[in-house]
């Protein structure tokens, strides 16, 4: 590093070399469509609704479209590498507690914060306090978020959960709360199958997903075979993106898995 103070005696300026790598992530194509036939819009027109019949549709389409994404999202299609969830691309970790030990009468307070606190020393020492990169969302099982919950200080004005989400050693040098957050399909996950928390960085610089063309109304066409009206609706997302993942050994990606033993 002396070397790089310019106007030393040989006035050496070291060079630093990059290079980049361009990734392909697999897009998908979702398709929907509904037919409504003549007959039905005539007896329509002497009904009065809150809402059209093609708005009904068009709301049922939708839900199904949101369904579809939350599902390559968090666990991702198939042949994929995964979602946010079960990736394979993710370095997987071992939670501070066993499932047992947190679930029992006797785990305190203090070892409850130590699973929080641990992660973020964690990735304090990995990322060399770079909080750019360092976890601020934690995504949890089910049990473990009914627990945090259902833990109050002596005057009952505030819960574990939400103490933790202000007081850690993140938010001790940001000030900024971290989220945690419930998400039942982490119940079952894990390399033990009991429970998974997933911890990132929430920024789409490390975590992101496409939508090439978000969902919407594409065409409506006679349907002289159906005696109707079809009309299709497409969408397109693509896979869960991170960028800054390098493998299961990266110690230092801004997403990590932790894994509940029995």
């Amino acid at each position: 590093q002396a070397r790089n103070n310019a106007g030393n005696s040989a006035n050496y300026i070291p060079r630093v070399n990059a290079g980049m790598v361009q990734v392909n992530y697999t897009v998908y194509t979702f398709e929907l469509a509904y037919d409504i036939r003549f007959i039905e819009l005539e007896k329509m027109k002497k009904l009065t609704l809150q809402k059209s019949l093609e708005s009904i549709y068009q709301n049922v389409i939708m839900n199904c479209w949101n369904s579809y994404v939350e599902q390559v999202a968090y666990f991702g299609a198939e042949g994929s590498h995964g979602g946010l969830f079960n990736s394979d691309k993710v370095p997987v970790n071992v939670a501070g507690l066993k499932k047992s030990e947190i679930l029992s009468e006797t785990v305190t307070d203090a070892q409850l914060a130590g699973i929080f606190n641990g992660i973020l020393m964690q990735a304090c020492t990995t990322s060399n306090n770079n909080f750019k990169v360092i976890p601020d969302t934690f995504l949890i099982p089910a049990w473990l978020f009914t627990v945090l919950n259902g833990r109050f200080s002596n005057l009952y004005n505030n819960s574990l959960l939400d103490f933790l989400r202000d007081h850690n050693v993140i938010t001790a040098q940001t000030g900024k709360p971290i989220t945690i957050t419930l998400r039942k399909g982490l119940d079952t996950l894990g390399s033990a199958n009991v429970g998974r928390i997933v911890a990132y960085k929430k920024d789409k610089e490390f975590v992101r997903i496409d939508m090439p063309y978000p969902m919407k109304h594409y065409i409506t066409l006679p349907n002289m075979e159906r005696m109707g009206y079809t009309s299709a609706f497409v969408g397109q997302v693509s896979e869960i993106q991170f960028p800054y993942t390098n493998g299961t050994t990266d110690t230092a990606s801004p997403v990590q898995y932790y894994d509940f033993t029995a």
